[in-house]
């Protein structure tokens, strides 16, 4: 069953809506939050709610690696050096008019920064809790599988298990040529001794 994201996160209310609109989302909020808490995430209603959420966020983009490093420097000043410059620029009332942003605005931009880094280390956490958990998923799967495959050889010598073979056959071969690629791989990446 697809869920639709807007069902979970309804839109925010503008600014010039009125003050019910504001409470009637706020209980649908929490409704919506109530329903959650009941019932485990579903990957596809997180994929949806997720992107949602992106469709949302302003100035949102994945930037190419050329642009993203053409920023390094100047993204990511000192926080001292910084700061001195906004409080540089707060003081200068000409700042407006060369560079296009006041002080008090550029003042706002660094708050604004601020509370995205929270929103980016919170979704860090949360990719790695994911990530984990399905680690931790594919580990389950891949030692019972790993398992079975070891039963597997014994029953295939009685001919009772005969239409085993081709699948214990099948993946002996896929065993033996992704365990050979593996040790190659850790051979090259072992320093040399002499």
């Amino acid at each position: 069953m697809k869920t639709d994201a807007r069902a979970i996160m309804p839109r925010m209310a503008d600014d010039d809506e009125s003050e019910n609109t504001a409470i009637v989302e706020s209980s649908a909020r929490a409704r919506a939050l109530a329903t959650l808490d009941a019932a485990v995430a579903d990957p596809r209603m997180l994929v949806d709610a997720l992107m949602y959420v992106q469709e949302r966020i302003p100035g949102f983009v994945v930037l190419p690696v050329r642009e993203r490093r053409s920023m390094g420097n100047a993204a990511h000043l000192d926080p001292e050096f910084l700061e001195t410059g906004i409080q540089a620029a707060t003081v200068f009332r000409g700042l407006k008019q060369m560079m296009g942003r006041s002080g008090e605005e550029l003042r706002e931009d660094q708050d604004e920064i601020r509370r995205w880094d929270e929103v980016e280390r919170h979704l860090r956490a949360i990719t790695k809790g994911i990530a984990d958990a399905n680690l931790r998923r594919k580990h389950g799967l891949g030692e019972i599988i790993l398992a079975f495959y070891g039963i597997m050889r014994a029953l295939t010598a009685d001919p009772a298990y005969s239409y085993l073979r081709p699948f214990y056959e099948e993946m002996q071969k896929i065993y033996i040529r992704t365990r050979g690629k593996q040790r190659a791989t850790a051979k090259e990446g072992e320093p040399e001794t002499s």
